[in-house]
């Protein structure tokens, strides 16, 4: 689960939720091995598993943000 101990106490997915609204793009997978593994050997996490928990929930939460500039690179392009 994911949990932020800071300030003083735990908040789950459900309380990040409520509090956050649609200011919440998504929750990142808590694995600490590959994160350390990485960080360790000064490489990219995709380096150590490419396809690890971390790099997918990375990549779902920003596919649209990635989706908006590439429209928003091709109506520039198309105006030129």
């Amino acid at each position: 689960a994911n949990k932020s101990r800071r300030f003083g106490g735990s908040l789950g997915r459900r309380q990040a939720s409520e509090a956050l609204g649609p200011l919440l793009a998504g929750f990142v997978s808590d694995a600490t091995n590959v994160v350390r593994q990485a960080q360790d050997k000064g490489v990219m996490l995709s380096a150590v598993s490419s396809r690890n928990r971390v790099v997918r929930d990375l990549a779902t939460i920003l596919a649209p943000h990635q989706q908006r500039a590439a429209g928003q690179a091709n109506a520039r392009n198309s105006k030129s």
